[in-house]
This record gives structure tokens, C-alpha cells and sequence, in this order.
């Protein structure tokens, strides 16, 4: 049994070892984004009067046009975690719009006062335009008022 593992991790090696578009070879994946512009997205939040704990990021999305953003036609959107604020995206040049939304999860009017339009789990969102250039990092962050 070890043999034929052996034998097999050695197959591997002499297959995978020397190719030049295999492990460790970033110059390809550096001409992937040699076109491309990055976009960074601070998606920070400070609310008065509620408890950190009780407000949970729900959404970062991006589109094309502000109408499709409205609709919700949305070409990417992030997996948002409450441990993380730095999103990256890499884009093509052009001008782009985001949305990033939060949930409020705290009973009676604490949500309400804290302009939560309806309450508890009401939603607050933040958006705007981004002009994203070749090879230049844009940044932005959120900000909910």
C-alpha cells in the first residue's frame, strides 16, 4: 500500500513539478488582473443607541446602472461576514454602483429610534457611485446616517 502511494506522489511530481503554469507561478494569475482596477469596500457602521451585537451586515452588492440596482439586478455580490470589513473586488474600468445593507435585530423601538424604518428587523442601506480606473485601487466606505 505505501508503495503504490509512493509511487503515485512520485507520478505526480514528475507531472505537475516542472509545469511552468502549475504551482507557485504567479505571473499568470498577475496578467489576469493586468487589465483590471480594484475596488475596495470598507463596510463599517456605527449605530447610536443599539448594542453592537444587535446589528448584522445582510448584503454588499454591485451593478452596472443605479436602475438595476434598485431592481435588484445585481452582477456580484459579496458573502458578508460581521468578522470581516475589507471587501476587494476586481473590476474592468467603467463606473459602477454598490449597495451594502444592515439588519437590526433588537425588540420594541430601540430599532425604530435608530431609524430602522419599521422596527425590528428593519433594513438600512448604504449605496453610491464608483468610478473604478485601470490598474488604480478605489476605496470607499460606507457610511449609514
Amino acid at each position: 500500500m505505501k508503495a503504490a502511494f509512493y509511487l503515485m506522489m512520485g507520478l505526480l511530481l514528475m507531472v505537475y513539478g516542472c509545469d511552468p503554469g502549475g504551482f507557485g507561478n504567479t505571473d499568470v494569475i498577475l496578467d489576469k488582473y493586468k487589465d483590471l482596477g480594484t475596488l475596495d469596500i470598507n463596510f463599517i457602521y456605527k449605530i447610536q443607541g443599539i448594542p453592537e451585537n444587535r446589528i448584522r451586515k445582510v448584503d454588499l452588492s454591485l451593478a452596472y446602472t443605479s436602475d438595476s440596482l434598485y431592481h435588484g439586478l445585481f452582477f456580484t455580490s459579496k458573502n458578508v461576514s460581521d468578522e470581516q470589513s475589507l471587501y476587494r473586488f476586481y473590476l474592468p474600468p467603467g463606473t459602477y454602483y454598490y449597495q451594502a445593507t444592515i439588519i437590526c435585530l433588537c425588540q420594541s423601538d430601540s430599532c425604530l429610534w435608530s431609524k430602522f424604518p419599521g422596527g425590528q428587523f428593519g433594513l438600512r442601506m448604504d449605496g453610491g457611485k464608483i468610478e473604478v480606473k485601470k490598474g488604480l485601487a478605489t476605496a470607499v466606505s460606507t457610511q449609514f446616517h
